[in-house]
């Protein structure tokens, strides 16, 4: 094994081709006894079906990309307080974020990137206060990204969806990438009075 990879199934070289492989998440848990280890790398091969539900919660970093699983991210996502590491691009998820990242306080980078999630970005995702790196390329998402104003964020890709509105002043000072959506350009409404400019944590 590598480094802190008590799992590590990457790579072409190695892709399993088990008949109950859409099922690799429960694989550890079964037939390796590492189910409560918190690093999990299953990038790079040919797993497929929904991602299982009963993920460890104290998971610190969780790689799932370039495979083929769909469907949603599953709500046990919201346990793993202490996950540091998202990654699930390039598959083919499909169904809008739930709104359940209020917790994912230690999260700072996400990767949802190349698959087909649609709608809103959720609420909670304002509560990512550790977020460095975001990217959410090649999607659906609808609805604006003023979700994201105030979050720490130093780099930030929403290339190529469905997102309107306006963007926010503070993402300007980041490095953003935004072509491939439907921003508003014209001036923007002034604010009420009395209300203080929206700035970013740091």
């Amino acid at each position: 094994m590598e480094g802190d990879y008590l799992l590590r199934l990457t790579g072409y070289r190695n892709k399993l081709v088990w008949p109950w492989t859409q099922w690799i998440a429960w694989i550890p848990a079964w037939k390796y006894d590492i189910g409560n280890q918190p690093v999990r790398d299953v990038s790079n091969n040919n797993f497929g079906g929904e991602i299982v539900y009963n993920l460890p919660p104290n998971l610190k970093r969780l790689n799932l990309g370039r495979n083929n699983f769909n469907k949603a991210i599953p709500y046990s996502i919201s346990l793993t307080t202490s996950l540091q590491y998202l990654n699930i691009s390039h598959n083919q998820l499909q169904d809008p974020l739930m709104d359940v990242y209020g917790q994912l306080t230690s999260l700072s980078i996400l990767d949802l990137s190349f698959n087909a999630m649609s709608g809103n970005l959720p609420q909670s995702f304002s509560s990512l206060s550790g977020i460095s790196s975001m990217y959410l390329q090649n999607n659906r998402f609808t609805g604006t990204i003023d979700v994201l104003a105030t979050l720490p964020l130093d780099n930030l890709n929403v290339e190529n969806n469905r997102f309107t509105g306006r963007i926010p002043e503070p993402l300007k000072n980041i490095n953003l990438q935004k072509n491939g959506n439907s921003w508003n350009t014209g001036p923007a409404p002034r604010p009420p009075p009395g209300a203080p400019p929206a700035s970013r944590r740091n």
